[in-house]
């Protein structure tokens, strides 16, 4: 029944007050549900994240090259973006202004500090991995990886290694 100032509902007279904080309580319920869903999502996100980096560290350094590099540090971070965006990800067009814009550093400056990184680990002894994955044969010290190559072979690699491994 329905009258003007209330409404009664199993026998209790409801004010449009009382309508109003029920209905503003069950709001609450519903977006601290979504909010919690949400919260679930970015922490889901976060450790894939946090997973996906570790394991393009761990690949890298079997790869030979050194933590201490800021290419290293730069070609990490390529895998790693591209890990997560890879299905419209373009190297040249998203990856390096996305590290242009972290780091302030020009294309040039980035895609030299990346071939000086992989210069040096195939210059040392190569590890096994770079055998494997890039042909370097014992006595080859000058192999010339692009780093936009290096890159796409090391994320095939650690998609590979990502379902063997970690999952």
């Amino acid at each position: 029944m329905k009258n003007q100032n209330h409404v009664i509902l199993f026998g209790k007279k409801l004010t449009k007050e009382d309508i109003l904080e029920a209905t503003s309580a069950f709001l609450d319920v519903i977006m601290s549900k979504e909010d919690a869903e949400n919260e679930l999502t970015k922490t889901d996100e976060g450790a894939k994240k946090e997973n996906n980096e570790t394991m393009v560290e761990e690949v890298l350094t079997k790869l030979g090259l050194s933590s201490t590099l800021e290419g290293t540090k730069y070609i990490k971070e390529s895998i790693v973006y591209y890990m997560a965006h890879h299905d419209t990800v373009n190297i040249k067009k998203d990856i390096y202004p996305m590290l242009n814009s972290k780091y302030g550093v020009s294309y040039d400056r980035l895609r030299e500090c990346m071939r000086e990184a992989i210069k040096i680990a195939f210059y040392r002894e190569p590890t096994q991995l770079a055998k494997d994955l890039f042909n370097v044969s014992e006595g080859e010290k000058n192999k010339r990886v692009s780093s936009k190559s290096f890159i796409i072979r090391v994320l095939d690699y650690c998609e590979y290694y990502s379902i063997t491994k970690w999952n």
